[in-house]
């Protein structure tokens, strides 16, 4: 994962203030587990964070500040 993301994960976490776990895969993904070579998985700038349904909209709009 870059740090680049990192940073920006982290950021998120400290403002929404719960824990936020990475789903398994969800992070850094390899050119055989991801096809696509546009993903930004494939580029360590994407994540899939573990958090409640009913806080998705929450977390996003913190996301995008």
């Amino acid at each position: 994962m870059s740090s680049r993301t990192v940073e920006r994960l982290q950021r998120v976490r400290t403002r929404y203030g719960r824990r936020m776990d990475i789903v398994g895969g969800g992070g850094y993904r390899c050119a055989s587990y991801e096809k696509s070579s546009t993903s930004a998985h494939r580029s360590g700038e994407a994540v899939d964070p573990g958090i409640p349904q009913a806080d998705l909209i929450v977390v996003l709009k913190l996301a995008l500040e």
